[in-house]
């Protein structure tokens, strides 16, 4: 014998049926969601000739955080590898985009910033600067270079509100290299750790580095200035822990 429904309990089912498909629909839109923070984190160095040029120390970073677990993109604009074609252990070759130009200052890196885009265009999830130093061996004093920084900070979050930053302290000069500087250079990097604190922000952390501890400006660079191989690891080393901390912060 056949036996119907009754309207109301057919209704029920079918109201019942559909939440279960809406729900359905909304968990596989969250795994999506889920799916889609899984994608590379963006990473930007920003800085001068000591990042750009050839700047080796960002190829030892990047084996490193990938070797890690980590799977970042380095963007920029430049993509020239000076460094040999470094590959991490799974043996994928490096990433050398960075945006670390040759003399460039705290001032020339704002306008690249602000005016031309920088930030918008590479959309970076993380931001690593190491500037100051060509101010700095031009003679700029401490009080006049310190001020960039937040400025330099606020031009980062304009465009990326959400990114996390980390910034490298003034490595030394050599007497040979600028006789007079090295005072000037220690008054910033005193200074830094302060703004750090201050800056930094939940959504937006500021990770100071401090690069100049341990490096020997006579031992480390080529020219009294610019990282030898020695030096190139200890930026490495240096970097990496930040990154690192940066990364998983961002996971977490």
């Amino acid at each position: 014998m056949k036996r119907w429904w009754p309207w109301g309990v057919v209704a029920a089912v079918g109201v019942l049926a559909f939440g279960l498909a809406w729900w359905w629909v909304a968990i596989a839109d969250d795994d999506g969601a889920a799916a889609s923070s899984g994608k590379p984190t963006r990473v930007l160095f920003v800085g001068d000739s000591i990042t750009g040029s050839p700047g080796c120390w960002r190829a030892s970073v990047w084996t490193s955080v990938t070797d890690a677990g980590h799977d970042v993109d380095m963007v920029g604009i430049r993509d020239v590898d000076e460094c040999g074609g470094v590959r991490n252990a799974a043996g994928e070759l490096w990433d050398p985009d960075h945006a670390g130009i040759g003399g460039a200052t705290t001032a020339a890196t704002f306008v690249r910033i602000a005016r031309d885009g920088l930030i918008r265009e590479t959309t970076p999830d993380v931001v690593v600067l190491l500037i100051g130093t060509n101010d700095l061996w031009g003679h700029q004093p401490a009080e006049r270079v310190l001020p960039q920084f937040p400025v330099l900070l606020d031009a980062i979050r304009a465009d990326a509100p959400r990114a996390a930053v980390v910034v490298g302290t003034v490595l030394p000069l050599s007497a040979s290299a600028c006789s007079d500087c090295q005072p000037e250079i220690d008054a910033v990097n005193a200074a830094l750790p302060a703004w750090a604190r201050e800056a930094s922000t939940p959504e937006s952390p500021v990770t100071l580095v401090a690069v100049h501890e341990g490096f020997d400006a006579e031992a480390d660079t080529y020219d009294g200035a610019h990282p030898n191989a020695t030096g190139d690891a200890k930026l490495a080393a240096a970097f990496t822990r930040a990154l690192l901390d940066a990364l998983e912060g961002r996971a977490g």
